[in-house]
């Protein structure tokens, strides 16, 4: 396992398993048998929210880990609810940034996870309505409190929207060690404004999304059915997606991870973990076979000609406008 330092937390682990599948599609058995594989395989960080696994993640993580919880860095968020769209199909949309809202979402997040402290609390979106100051001040209570140790955030569109974040945070007292974003093979976006703006203040661009929702995996094929019970079945956000360009791109990525002997899996979290831009890995994963192949990729070396082979095979597919402009019902909100 390689390693990342937090402005005040030293030695988290550089993959970080999401709590988005833990009670939705695991059980509370099913997610203590595959955080605890986790911490065995080194990974000691553990990303959720609290609208993951339909509101049930904060709590399944507090319940397996209780016993060990300085054996693991917790990462939570605030700032997004669920709601249900006109099909009945689950949906997000803004939790107002306020003083209010945020402290009163910690103390519940700190109730479920059987902690009193949160080492990592996450904007989870941009809040266009609340005064960011506001939103500050409730930060630096709850860090002066010691109920929260690092911040970041997820999901900003452009770089002004980083530095406005930054410059106010300075002058409120607060520092941001990281931002969470979609960031992978097909999802480059952040590589024209938003990773310069991290790079200039010094913050750590943490992938989500890093497998694409699974279609990074090779699980879908062209002109094939989707399969049953897969993200793809279950979300119009990720069917949509999968567009015969990006199919057959993905073929062409299972035919060069062959070539190096490891899955299509290990060979983008690699890909990752061999990309500059990138200092922390987030990865959902149902079960231990899933979790190992994306292990795996953390040793394998993509060297610089295959970085250009994948560049090529992005154009020869026609993919280059979809990389770095992703469709807006494919983001968060």
């Amino acid at each position: 396992m390689k390693f990342i330092d937090f402005r005040t937390s030293k030695n988290v682990s550089i993959i970080g398993l999401g709590g988005l599948h833990f009670g939705v599609f695991l059980d509370q058995k099913e997610t203590n048998d595959l955080i605890f594989y986790a911490k065995e395989s080194g990974i000691n960080f553990l990303d959720t929210s609290p609208i993951y696994g339909s509101g049930n993640s904060e709590s399944i993580i507090g319940k397996c880990i209780k016993n060990f919880r300085k054996d693991f860095f917790i990462s939570t968020k605030v700032g997004l609810k669920k709601k249900t769209n006109k099909e009945g199909k689950f949906g997000v949309e803004v939790y107002p940034l306020t003083k209010k809202n945020i402290i009163r979402s910690v103390d519940n997040s700190l109730k479920c996870l059987l902690t009193d402290h949160i080492d990592l609390l996450q904007l989870h979106t941009y809040d266009e309505e609340t005064d960011l100051y506001e939103t500050l001040e409730a930060l630096y209570e709850l860090k002066k409190s010691g109920k929260v140790i690092n911040f970041g955030f997820c999901n900003y569109s452009n770089g002004g929207q980083v530095n406005n974040l930054v410059l106010k945070a300075e002058k409120v007292g607060i520092k941001f060690s990281s931002c969470q974003l979609h960031y992978n093979l097909i999802e480059k976006r952040a590589e024209y404004e938003l990773i310069p703006a991290l790079k200039k203040n010094d913050i750590m661009l943490l992938s989500h999304h890093s497998l694409a929702r699974g279609i990074l995996t090779g699980k879908y094929l062209p002109k094939k059915p989707i399969p049953t019970g897969s993200r793809a079945d279950l979300s119009d956000r990720v069917s949509r997606w999968l567009l015969p360009d990006v199919l057959n791109f993905m073929q062409d990525i299972k035919e060069l991870s062959k070539s190096i002997n490891c899955s299509p899996t290990s060979f983008v979290i690699s890909w990752l973990v061999n990309n500059e831009n990138v200092s922390g890995i987030l990865v959902g994963a149902r079960d231990k076979s899933q979790l190992g192949q994306i292990i795996a990729g953390i040793d394998e070396k993509i060297t610089d000609d295959r970085f250009n082979l994948i560049d090529q095979l992005i154009l020869k597919n026609n993919l280059l406008k979809y990389t770095r402009e992703m469709p807006l019902w494919f983001q968060e909100k």
